[in-house]
């Protein structure tokens, strides 16, 4: 298919970018949900902590995908509630959204302001924030924080 013969099925080129980045909304919630849903009797926690595995995984394993959808502007025809675009970032949203909802319900938790945070702490995170072993880690802090069951191993791959 040519360049050109796109836009035959495209408004334009905004519609064409809403509809990829769309397509890329929906097969990181598909992975997302498979796997919350794959362990729909575990604990709220347990789901979380899956789920925000899964998410990790797919934007390592689709870097430009993720960069496209987080790194990309959003153009003002594809920020209307009826845009494609805007539907599929909304279900991507919910899948994290409503565990956290349901943790909140069960566990009600206290949220601290993080602009209280110290600078350096904020660095730290910064600094770490691409390191797997750190990520597990601050996983299984979290988990500990919020009460929840011990945060399982990473199933080898």
């Amino acid at each position: 298919m040519s360049g050109p013969s796109l836009y035959h099925y495209y408004a334009g080129l905004e519609a064409l970018v809403g509809a990829v980045t769309a397509d890329f909304f929906d097969e990181l919630a598909a992975a997302m949900e498979q796997v919350r849903d794959a362990r729909a009797e575990a604990p709220v926690g347990e789901r979380i902590l899956a789920v925000c595995r899964a998410m990790r995984t797919w934007a390592i394993t689709h870097p430009a995908e993720f960069g496209w959808i987080f790194a990309s502007p959003i153009t003002p025809s594809n920020r209307q509630p009826d845009s494609e675009r805007h539907a599929a970032g909304q279900r991507f949203e919910r899948v994290l959204l409503d565990l956290t909802i349901e943790l909140w319900r069960t566990r009600p938790f206290p949220v601290p302001d993080l602009t209280n945070l110290p600078a350096s702490l904020r660095e730290q995170l910064i600094a770490y924030s691409d390191r797997e072993p750190v990520y597990e880690e601050c996983l299984r802090d979290l988990t500990g924080i919020l009460g929840l069951v011990p945060a399982p191993d990473r199933p080898a791959a």
